[in-house]
């Protein structure tokens, strides 16, 4: 856990680290300042101002070493601190985090932006897609009630045609049984008389 930061450079730094920083000659002249945990924040206490490193800042593989993230590896698209770049990282580009950070705000800034300019064209659009969705199903309903209605009216019609041929067909039996009826009938009469 972090104790200390030295102000030279920009490093927050455990018990062991502050001891060694203290005693090797080239860090003696440093201003090293002892730091407080408070919750999820590490506060840096000195005499002129206060200046506060969140957690989240810290290198997650190398939070014992205290090393917060300096760096945004651009080969492996992440934040890296100072152990990171002389280890798996080394030999990436990479450029300072501030700066990527920056960029990435205005970018989504501006992406932001330009989503919000389009937000009542895309309203409009979706009101125009719902008119059509009601306008599809009406003309889908109303189909379906012409179906219907097409579809009795020719049943009606076809019903009625076959009545009519029955009819008629049952006219002509009739017809040729009245007729074969009269024909049996004169042949009857004359073999009475014979």
């Amino acid at each position: 856990m972090a104790t200390s930061m030295c102000k030279d450079c920009q490093e927050f730094m455990c018990k062991e680290c502050n001891d060694y920083h203290k005693t090797h000659k080239k860090f003696k002249s440093h201003n090293v300042v002892s730091i407080d945990i408070e919750g999820n924040e590490t506060v840096v206490n000195d005499k002129t101002n206060m200046q506060v490193a969140t957690i989240d800042k810290m290198c997650q593989e190398h939070y014992k070493y205290c090393r917060p993230m300096e760096e945004f590896c651009k080969a492996c698209l992440k934040p890296v601190c100072s152990v990171c770049m002389l280890g798996f990282h080394k030999g990436h580009k990479t450029k300072p985090l501030q700066t990527t950070v920056a960029r990435a705000r205005t970018s989504l800034r501006a992406a932001s932006t330009a989503l919000k300019s389009r937000l009542p064209f895309l309203e409009s659009l979706l009101k125009e897609a719902s008119f059509e969705e009601t306008k599809y199903n009406n003309h889908i309903s109303n189909t379906r009630v012409e179906i219907k209605e097409t579809s009795e009216r020719l049943k009606q019609d076809v019903c009625r045609k076959i009545d009519e041929i029955t009819e008629e067909n049952i006219s002509k039996l009739d017809s040729m049984a009245h007729t074969d009826k009269a024909v049996l009938e004169s042949y009857k009469k004359k073999g009475d008389q014979v």
